[in-house]
């Protein structure tokens, strides 16, 4: 049932990137467009939340690994604006997929999560799929300056899983999953107030087709939420070392389907990649 559920993540994940893929191709990469996505997806999810089961039961524990991950998205917010202003999203997606697959997969094992060949020959398979989805030139429009932006967003991706495992780790200092979650939002509403009032952007904020992008950026929250939901609740019961490559295996499969059903012509790579995840992912649950 875990594993269905993991699946179910996948999904809602890849729809999530589609529509963030939308939102950036109406509304651009700016920095104040990319604090608005975040701002009002992060209002829609608390909506979400608190319709789904109020505000709940709060601790001091949850409310700190809340901040702590609110402060990171917020992070990874601007080193994601500098990729993009350099490299396109499939560079962007890749690095944060590799970050949120193998930190908390080698988090996992450094905790104690058992080794076997199984979850080693995915983690590999699924990296080689990673790489084979990559556009042929993609790399060629990253600078070096840019490296570290690159290293942020691979190690910020992963942090979130590894946030995500600490919290349910400690299930009598930690409040609920959607607490957690929903504290992340309220916390990331106001960071993203406070800094469009320090940049004073608050009163340049403009859509070019506001009704489209507000209707992608609630459709976004709403799987985001939805995804990340169900993660927190799997990990009571599943390993992250098994966890996330599933998830990040899924997403590339899912990818390639949905650009088949839009019409899209993938590149071989994408093939070869979804093979390769399929294969990483039977290792794991067969």
């Amino acid at each position: 049932m875990e594993y269905l559920l993991i699946l179910l993540s996948a999904v809602m994940f890849s729809v999530q990137f589609f529509l963030n893929d939308c939102y950036q191709k109406s509304e651009g990469t700016t920095f104040v467009s990319a604090l608005t996505f975040s701002l009002i997806t992060s209002v829609f999810g608390c909506i979400m939340l608190i319709a789904y089961g109020g505000l709940g039961r709060i601790t001091l524990f949850t409310f700190f690994m809340s901040a702590v991950s609110a402060i990171k998205n917020f992070i990874q917010i601007y080193c994601g604006i500098k990729v993009l202003k350099v490299a396109n999203l499939s560079v962007y997606s890749l690095f944060s997929m590799l970050g949120g697959m193998l930190l908390p997969f080698i988090y996992g094992i450094a905790c104690g999560e058992r080794l076997t060949s199984a979850k080693a020959g995915c983690i590999i398979f699924i990296a080689a799929a990673l790489f084979f989805g990559l556009p042929r030139g993609s790399q060629s429009s990253a600078k070096r300056k840019t490296c570290l932006y690159y290293a942020g967003i691979f190690i910020l991706n992963g942090l979130s899983g590894i946030l995500a495992e600490i919290h349910q780790s400690y299930t009598r200092l930690a409040a609920d999953a959607k607490v957690y979650t929903l504290w992340d939002r309220i916390i990331t509403v106001v960071l993203c107030v406070i800094w469009l009032i320090v940049l004073g952007q608050h009163k340049k904020l403009k859509y070019q087709k506001p009704l489209q992008s507000i209707l992608v950026a609630s459709g976004y929250a709403f799987f985001n939420t939805a995804a990340n939901l169900i993660l927190l609740y799997a990990l009571l019961h599943v390993d992250a070392s098994v966890q996330y490559p599933i998830v990040t295996g899924g997403v590339i499969v899912l990818s390639l389907a949905f650009d088949l059903i839009l019409g899209r012509r993938p590149e071989k790579g994408s093939y070869i990649a979804a093979l390769l995840s399929v294969a990483g992912m039977l290792l794991l649950v067969l």
